[in-house]
């Protein structure tokens, strides 16, 4: 099996509990479980020169994660999201403002890491602040043609616009978004027409030349639309949810995309990707927090899968 270099761009966080925090942001929970698939996930973010900017490199160094796409601020502290979990299958999140990944820089590392990639990761969280969100975009520019774009849609305590969500789409080859987040970005970008999911996902492919869009829906599984061979149409799949023993979801968004970009750098068709993606998603929420280590019997069913 090829190994691919895969980024993923934007926040870092200490995800921090009401019993016990643990490293966390959308970027870092995917490149976790993409170095658990087997690929080579490499986060692109900065700490701050703190106690919990410590703790989260050491927690990287120790789960065989790459430091080298990460920043130390002397100015700005790590970030943190303080999470309620008292309904477990809709955690809420306060994530702390000012921190020391709203002011990344574009570092020669990252843009030697830039050349590397086979695909990278981006969110909309990460682009809330001015300065990081200009390094993204000049990422995403400067990325070679060739490398895959990855947008998770987040619309989390409103730190997003517009101008952001419609940038980063047009960006994009792939797009992930939650069932509310899809009709939530018809509001805001102002489709009106049909709106079915099957329909929102059309919208999307079309009007922002997208190659998939992949809708989860919870227990429900997910749905992925895709344009199919030539352009001339679409290629569905409708993969129902999966019967678990729910922990919580931190995360399982974010493991369930890295599993469908490695099934699709694997060259896996449509259906087999969604299915394996919802099934590492219903892993990680049987599990507790974002960054749960699988299970001997996960990984021996991956390795399975691979021969």
């Amino acid at each position: 099996m090829q190994t691919n270099t895969i980024l993923g761009i934007g926040e870092i966080l200490c995800d921090i509990f009401p019993d016990h925090r643990c490293p966390g942001g959308s970027p870092m929970n995917f490149c976790f479980h993409v170095n658990q698939l087997g690929d080579r996930g490499i986060i692109c973010s900065a700490v701050g020169d703190d106690d919990i900017g410590r703790e989260l490199l050491a927690f990287f160094t120790a789960h065989g994660l790459s430091t080298e796409g990460i920043q130390v601020s002397p100015k700005y502290p790590t970030g943190r999201s303080i999470i309620d979990v008292s309904v477990p299958d809709d955690p809420q999140f306060e994530v702390v403002r000012d921190v020391a990944w709203d002011y990344m820089r574009l570092t020669k590392p990252l843009q030697t890491l830039m050349g590397r990639a086979a695909a990278i990761y981006y969110d909309t969280l990460g682009q809330r602040s001015a300065v990081s969100r200009e390094v993204i975009h000049q990422v995403l520019d400067e990325m070679p043609a060739k490398c895959l774009r990855v947008f998770d849609v987040n619309f989390k305590q409103k730190f997003y616009t517009r101008e952001t969500v419609e940038f980063s789409l047009m960006k994009a080859n792939i797009v992930k978004l939650s069932l509310s987040e899809i009709y939530g970005a018809a509001e805001l970008l102002g489709y009106t027409a049909d709106k079915s999911l099957d329909g929102l996902a059309k919208w999307l492919i079309s009007a922002y030349n997208i190659q998939q869009v992949c809708v989860t829906r919870g227990g429900d599984g997910c749905f992925l639309l895709e344009r199919s061979p030539g352009g001339m149409g679409f290629l569905r799949a409708d993969i129902p949810g999966r019967e678990i023993t729910l922990l919580d979801t931190v995360g399982c968004g974010d493991g369930f995309t890295a599993a469908l970009v490695f099934a699709r750098l694997q060259g896996w068709e449509l259906t087999r990707q969604g299915e394996f993606a919802n099934w590492i998603g219903s892993v990680i929420a049987s599990s507790k927090g974002g960054c749960a280590a699988y299970s001997e019997k996960v990984r021996e069913a991956i390795r399975k899968m691979m021969d």
